[in-house]
């Protein structure tokens, strides 16, 4: 059910506070003078002297302590203009380079308290939109190496679908016989709904009419209060419990669902206990019952997430509610706050279906299968009275084509077919209400990728081609192409296939499928491009991949990107090496300058870390940090990162500068390495190798002796790896580099 989001929300999200310089001491004496010089290019609309200037102002203050509060409240606000001049310019990669840097150091202002966390959230909404991703995907037939956790009716790949139908006109008089009349694909599940003190019995039709079919039930039980007492409802409970365990189908009952944002999580303490109360004694009737957990997409500023999960003992999966929209709450047009409410409820032209379930799925997704237990598309605007299809049709195809292969953890997807006065009070999502719309979801849900039976299973999955698992992809038999991208400010961009300078074809349509046959390929090896163009055919971006074939077989890898310049590494011992990698776009550089001798922080790290892991692999542990708080631009990065470069006790450190030691361990523990693999002989011979041995910390004595036998690292002409020593840009760079080629 569609729930209002406070307008407190929506004004705590968008307002941001002035700063006020401090007068302690005195600005640089080139301060002024290069004031004058921003003022004038601001004036005349030079862009590239805006920047220019800008960038001079901020390395005025290179020498200061960071945590300096004048400095910060020169610099800050120039990296935000910076960002958001080449966010214009449609450089979308340098844009999000600058607000990565503003968040650091606004950052340092919320910890000085003098701003609050609003700025940060809005430089991470700013940079999920501008995020240009190009990314190849095929078909792939091992299911081993799936996304799988176990969980109760969990498919190893494949997504469960269905609907709500009970207002459906087109469903004469509830007749379940009739909906494959319309929808001919048998659904998994039907969607319910049962309101908290409501019998169920009295919607033993529905219930029933599954049964019959053979479908599953994703049960909404809605509660809109705190429920102080709990045990008062233990009659209602079992009741509920007992019907459900009779039908013998599965059941996924979600209970007490969007208390991110509704009244009944106004005290997330007693909706914590009741939600475990709840599901032991439902478990302990009911086996056929897997338990959700599922918030709404966007949650209260003034609640936390975190705080209403119950355990993952108590849920076996995370659901979420999440509706597209192009406008914004009850108008069309929010005046001086239009920007912040696009940006940060993703409407208008950053509205995206992915992009806004993309932090529940980040946060919860390492370990429990995801479902979006309700979803809407909007196609017509009850504010602005305006039809919406030739839109809401490219975001169908974004949720059901996109959103199952970038987040293979997400195995439900259920539509909101219900328009009524209450739920849906300022855009129209039934299905029945708009033919075009209907016929796009009969025909999205008709991939055999989704599926018409709870324990079924699909017959491949999605791999990411040069990711971690899928580095390199090899089959017999043709390979299926589907590229995955979402251009900033393009509805509808094109993709184009070049082998060897030949173009294979060009699509407009989501998932621009295209197939290479096998036989059509000719031995050796062969360079295939994905050629991104906006509507107007301008090109946007090229990614580059290796497609060879031997003996029958046609292999796929990420190939070599276009050449990368940067104006500090002409001379740099590691410049081949940085090139490498930055193509690659793990490691980036700033303003055309690479930084090669500056130490990095954990927190940046992390972010290395989590571009190597990517969507499809995240940590095998989940924890929180005191010094990590969830409105910082990194703690999703650490939420990623952290089962690889590890935390200390309760804290991540993650301003702290990174050790060689502790990099060198990430990357040990991402390639997997083992010391079992080495002998006795093998492991004395490194430690005597290495003269710096005994001063590497001992929980990473292992770790650095992996790296040194699989060449991740070589070590310092004398002998040493200097584990303490903070470590540099470079190094970093070269590092990867090894792992990734070694």
């Amino acid at each position: 059910m569609l729930k209002k989001l406070a307008l407190s929300l929506i004004l705590s999200l968008l307002i941001f506070q002035t700063p006020t310089f401090a007068n302690e001491i005195k600005h640089p004496s080139e301060f002024w003078q290069l004031i004058e010089k921003e003022q004038t290019a601001t004036a005349v609309g030079n862009e590239s002297e805006i920047i220019s200037v800008k960038l001079a102002i901020i390395a005025l203050y290179d020498s200061w302590t960071p945590e300096n509060q004048m400095r910060l409240e020169v610099v800050t606000p120039r990296y935000e203009h910076i960002a958001k001049i080449y966010e214009s310019l449609k450089d979308y990669e340098t844009s999000i380079v600058y607000w990565k840097l503003y968040m650091t150091e606004a950052s340092r202002l919320i910890a000085l308290g003098v701003w609050n966390n609003d700025s940060i959230k809005f430089a991470q909404s700013k940079i999920k939109n501008l995020t240009f991703d190009v990314d190849l995907y095929v078909k792939a037939d091992d299911l081993a190496t799936s996304t799988y956790y176990g969980a109760k009716f969990e498919p190893n790949a494949g997504v469960y679908f269905g609907s709500a139908y009970d207002l459906d006109p087109q469903i004469k008089s509830y007749n379940w016989d009739q909906v494959r009349k319309v929808y001919p694909k048998k659904n998994a599940a039907y969607l319910i709904y049962l309101d908290w003190n409501e019998p169920i019995a009295q919607f033993d039709r529905y219930f029933q009419a599954a049964v019959q079919a053979g479908n599953g039930i994703q049960l909404a039980w809605n509660t809109y209060d705190v429920l102080e007492n709990i045990q008062q409802y233990d009659s209602h409970i079992n009741e509920v419990a007992n019907y459900l365990k009779n039908l013998k189908i599965p059941i996924f009952l979600r209970y007490a669902c969007e208390m991110n944002v509704g009244e009944n999580g106004e005290n997330p303490a007693v909706y914590v206990r009741n939600f475990r109360y709840v599901t032991d004694r439902v478990r302990s009737i009911a086996p056929n019952v897997a338990m959700v957990w599922s918030p709404n997409d966007i949650t209260d500023n003034e609640r936390s997430l975190d705080s209403y999960y119950p355990g993952d003992s108590y849920v076996d999966w995370v659901g979420i509610s999440s509706y597209t929209s192009y406008y914004f709450g009850d108008k069309t047009d929010w005046g001086n706050l239009q920007e912040s409410i696009g940006t940060n409820f993703f409407t208008g032209s950053n509205a995206n279906p992915l992009s806004k379930i993309a932090e529940i799925i980040e946060k919860y997704g390492n370990r429990k299968p995801i479902m979006l237990s309700e979803v809407g598309i909007a196609h017509y605007s009850k504010v602005a009275k305006e039809d919406m299809t030739d839109w809401a049709l490219i975001q169908m195809d974004r949720l059901y084509h996109y959103g199952p292969m970038i987040y293979p953890q997400l195995k439900g997807i259920y539509y909101f077919n219900v328009d009524s006065e209450t739920a849906t009070i300022r855009s129209t999502y039934a299905l029945y209400l708009n033919d075009a719309i209907k016929n796009k979801y009969n025909a999205l849900v008709a991939n055999d990728y989704y599926l018409s039976n709870i324990n079924q299973s699909a017959t491949y999955r999605y791999a990411k081609v040069g990711a971690i698992k899928d580095k390199t992809i090899s089959t017999s038999k043709d390979l299926d192409l589907m590229t995955y991208t979402i251009v900033p400010n393009e509805i509808k961009p094109t993709v184009t296939y070049e082998l060897n300078e030949t173009v294979l074809a060009t699509r407009t349509a989501i998932p621009y499928t295209h197939t290479i046959t096998n036989t059509s390929v000719s031995d050796g090896e062969h360079t295939l491009k994905v050629i991104i163009k906006d509507s107007q055919g301008n090109t946007l971006k090229t990614s580059f991949y290796t497609l060879s074939k031997a003996e029958g077989r046609l292999k796929i890898e990420k190939g070599t990107f276009n050449v990368i310049s940067f104006s500090d590494m002409t001379n740099h011992w590691s410049r081949a090496t940085v090139n490498e990698v930055a193509k690659r776009g793990i490691i980036v550089g700033s303003a055309g300058r690479f930084n090669p001798e500056a130490n990095i922080t954990r927190a940046e790290a992390s972010s290395i870390i989590s571009k190597l892991i990517g969507t499809d692999k995240t940590g095998v542990i989940s924890k929180t940090y005191s010094d990590v708080q969830n409105d910082q631009w990194y703690a999703p990065m650490i939420q990623k990162a952290q089962a690889y470069l590890i935390g200390y006790g309760d804290q991540y450190f993650p301003l702290r500068q990174a050790t060689r030691e502790e990099i060198i361990a990430a990357i040990v523990n991402l390639k997997g390495y083992n010391i079992k693999a080495l002998n006795a002989e093998e492991i004395a011979a490194l430690e005597t190798r290495i003269i710096d041995f005994n001063d590497i910390s001992t929980s990473f004595k292992d770790h650095i002796l992996l790296a040194v036998h699989y060449g991740v690292i070589s070590g310092y002409p004398d002998g040493s790896v200097r584990p303490l020593n903070p470590i540099k840009r470079s190094e970093v760079t070269v590092i990867l580099y090894n792992s990734l080629y070694n």
